[in-house]
């Protein structure tokens, strides 16, 4: 025969509510020191006093200056679709990742919107050359550090890297290149 471990309870019936438990008998007020209740006095005025301050600034302040800026006549309404191949697609998240702008979309359009800034200052020939500039001095610069860790290598005893004399060979023609560069930049702007 089973226990009954809470004798005078009823089982529930299904769909019904609950009956009401009996109450334990309240606890004998016992009297908190005098410093105790001091404590207790102060941290709810203080919660009060927290929530007035929060009340008085959500009625003092609109919902106007929480979040992004409206942009006004700025705003960007319009959409442009481009079709692209997936090669294209490719090359143009490689270029956005390699100028620090995560999104296609916004790389593409800073870079429309800097030809169109050159074609207004009259340099419309020289957007994509200076694009093609920066393109062949990522290459110069990757080159530079291939011949950096060959020599690198080549000092721990692995095997024998490129000599004084074609380093320096390497350097004086892109320093000859860069300042080609430069003449060049400051005759066309």
């Amino acid at each position: 025969m089973p226990i009954d471990r809470h004798p005078g309870r009823t089982d529930p019936v299904y769909g019904m509510p609950p009956a009401p438990a009996d109450e334990p008998p309240a606890p004998a007020e016992q009297e908190l020191p005098a410093w105790l209740q001091d404590m207790i006095e102060q941290s709810n005025r203080e919660v009060e006093l927290r929530r007035e301050v929060q009340l008085e600034q959500s009625d003092s302040s609109s919902r106007k200056g929480v979040g992004r800026p409206a942009m006004g006549d700025a705003k960007r309404t319009y959409r442009v679709g481009i079709s692209l191949s997936a090669d294209e697609m490719e090359a143009w998240r490689y270029l956005a990742e390699v100028d620090g702008i995560g999104s296609v979309a916004r790389w593409a359009r800073e870079r429309v919107m800097s030809s169109l800034a050159l074609r207004e200052l009259g340099h419309s020939e020289l957007g994509g050359e200076v694009a093609g500039l920066r393109a062949d001095l990522g290459r110069v610069g990757n080159n530079l550090n291939q011949i950096a860790r060959a020599v690198n290598v080549a000092e721990r005893g692995g095997p024998e890297g490129p000599s004084t004399a074609e380093l320096l060979s390497a350097i004086d023609a892109t320093r000859a290149e860069l300042a080609e560069i430069r003449a060049w930049t400051r005759r066309a702007s």
